[in-house]
């Protein structure tokens, strides 16, 4: 995902974090990058429910912070 995300291409991004998650449904950036993907297509519900389980996973954690900001603009 990392490298479809870093060439431009989100679709397929979107489609290897899903994958990642699927293998490792508690892979916590994962979510967080899936969220910034959905993010960039402007699919804002997508991107809030990613985000809100990077909340769920890591709530003190670096990524949560930042997340919270991102929910709270994308509302």
């Amino acid at each position: 995902g990392e490298a479809y995300y870093a060439l431009g291409k989100t679709g397929p991004a979107i489609e290897s974090y899903r994958h990642a998650l699927t293998l490792s449904p508690n892979y916590t950036l994962a979510h967080y990058r899936l969220g910034q993907a959905h993010m960039k297509l402007k699919q804002h519900q997508e991107a809030v429910a990613c985000f809100r389980e990077v909340l769920r996973l890591a709530p003190d954690s670096e990524l949560g912070r930042s997340v919270a900001e991102y929910i709270n603009i994308l509302k």
